[in-house]
Formats: C-alpha cells, structure tokens, sequence
C-alpha cells in the first residue's frame, strides 16, 4: 500500500514539475526580442543604445541584435579609419579575454585570404553586414559559441563585429 503512494507521489510531482517547464518556456523563455536597423545612426545615439564601446571616429553604425531565452545574437558595422578599427578590434578582444574563463583569444589579426562568410543563419533579414564584399581585409577573434568574431575591410574603412551564442 505504501509503495503504491509512494508511485502516485513520484507521478504527481513529474508532472508538477512538467508543467512548470511548459509553462516557463511558454511564458519566458519564447519571447523573442529582436532590434533592427535599417538605417545608420550616429555615434551619439548608439552609445546611448549599445552596451557594446565604440571608437570615437565611428560613423553610419548599424546594429542588429536577438535574444530569445539564452541564444542570441549581435552584430555590428560602422565606418572609421582602419588604424581605429584595428585599435578597436584589439580592446574588444582584450575585454573578452579579461571576462572569460575560456581560452584567451589572441589579440592578433589575419589576413583574409577567401570571401568571408557568416557560420550559421543570421536570425534576422538584412542586406548591410556585407562581409562578402571584403576584398583586402583582416581577422581578428574566433567564430565560436561565446567569442567575439571580427572582420576589417581595409578598402573601405569598414569594422564588422558578431557576437553570439
């Protein structure tokens, strides 16, 4: 008799507990939170918007980033001299190696050498993070889970930055 409680006990609190699964992934974890821009914005406005710190010579920035639950993703793209974008790239990876406690990333850039592509779908529609219009450019960082992933076109002046799950 008290074996039988003990299963029924057991069968009530699994589905207890599935319940409140179902219900925090229907009610936290699925909403989506997307931000867009379809136009560049000013260095002013996106240090008010971004947590992310920008070069003081950045100009027609653009960003997008998405967050649903714990996957997410973040890019960016603005214009400056490609020694400030150098500069740059060398801080954010200098911050991500302070912050992680996975390997260090070293803080040194590649030369492209084939048509850069993204890993994996982007989860919005955009058309200006144009890394395959990179003809002359550097790398820097690592396209892994959690590491910031940087590119440089040294024709145009132009820094891309992804960032994501």
């Amino acid at each position: 008799m008290m074996k039988r409680y003990l299963i029924i006990l057991i069968i009530v609190i699994a589905a207890i507990l599935l319940g409140v699964f179902f219900w925090i992934k229907h009610n936290i974890a699925s909403k989506a939170s997307v931000s867009v821009l379809t136009e560049p914005i000013s260095l002013e406005e996106a240090r008010k918007k971004l947590d992310i710190p920008l070069p003081d010579r950045a100009s027609n920035i653009l960003y997008a980033g998405y967050a649903e639950w714990v996957a997410y993703d973040f890019i960016l793209k603005f214009e400056a001299p490609v020694d400030i974008c150098k500069s740059h790239a060398l801080l954010l990876l200098e911050e991500h190696n302070k912050q992680t406690s996975q390997e260090k990333l070293p803080l040194e850039f590649r030369t492209i050498t084939e048509t850069p592509t993204i890993s994996g779908k982007l989860p919005f529609d955009i058309d200006w993070f144009d890394i395959h219009n990179i003809k002359n450019g550097l790398l820097a960082g690592d396209s892994g889970s959690h590491q910031p992933m940087i590119w440089i076109d040294t024709d145009r002046n132009i820094f891309y930055y992804r960032y994501t799950d």
